[in-house]
């Protein structure tokens, strides 16, 4: 499939958990990444760098920061937001039976869910998912089969709250408060309604973790992204 490219290419690896999945049972592809006109790999994330340099160890393999436009993903204090949880629109099995867990132990007075509305960002354009954020509390994915999520680091700009499975490229650079233990249910419900009654009654509470989510989001700047990408294509032209 590469040589109907011609030239010599550059792949840029997304994720690598779908980048796997793009060679089926083919074992010719698997020559892919490895083949002459293959000038490198870029990669978003040091887990998705390391697992590539490990199966394919003859490539060249950079690791490339994308940039979020704190322009539009922008910051929103805490006591203007809204009370919305939004979550990331993978595992939607999974999703569910968070939601309804939830649900039931609202119903038996656990918990101030009947207070939120609950979101599915599916079908956002940038706009719509950028007004979102900004209002939402809280932003929710149970994926862990991501390259690095641009959603939650968006969410992080706009100074939601978040949370995700504490795994693969989750695990390198998102604060400790953001991590959940994967497969585990019962500690994300429990860190919502954490965050659900916290919002309600003591918002200054969450002030201090909106504000630490903003600073690191707005460190994935165009500037960064670019030198990184420079420094990439510089490697890339003397090794030719």
């Amino acid at each position: 499939m590469i040589e109907s490219f011609p030239g010599r290419k550059v792949i840029f690896n997304k994720n690598v958990y779908y980048g796997f999945q793009a060679f089926q049972s083919d074992e010719q592809l698997f020559k892919t990444y490895s083949d002459p006109s293959v000038a490198a790999v870029f990669a978003v994330s040091e887990h998705n760098r390391s697992h590539l340099a490990f199966t394919f160890p003859e490539s060249q393999i950079f690791r490339v920061v994308y940039s979020i436009d704190c322009e539009v993903f922008s910051y929103n204090p805490m006591p203007n937001k809204k009370p919305i949880i939004a979550c990331v629109a993978k595992d939607l099995p999974q999703l569910d039976m968070l939601r309804k867990i939830i649900s039931a132990r609202n119903c038996a007075g656990l918990n101030d869910f009947g207070m939120y509305e609950w979101l599915l960002l599916k079908g956002y354009d940038e706009g719509r998912m950028a007004s979102t954020l900004r209002d939402a509390v809280l932003v929710i994915s149970l994926s862990t089969k991501e390259g690095l999520s641009r959603t939650i680091r968006e969410a992080m700009a706009c100074g939601c709250l978040v949370l995700v499975p504490a795994a693969g490229a989750a695990m390198e650079d998102l604060p400790q408060h953001a991590h959940v233990e994967v497969e585990n249910l019962m500690d994300m419900v429990t860190k919502i309604e954490d965050i659900m009654r916290m919002f309600l009654h003591q918002p200054d509470q969450l002030a201090a973790l909106s504000l630490e989510n903003c600073r690191y989001a707005t460190s994935f700047t165009y500037q960064r992204s670019r030198e990184h990408i420079l420094r990439a294509w510089q490697e890339i032209l003397r090794e030719d």
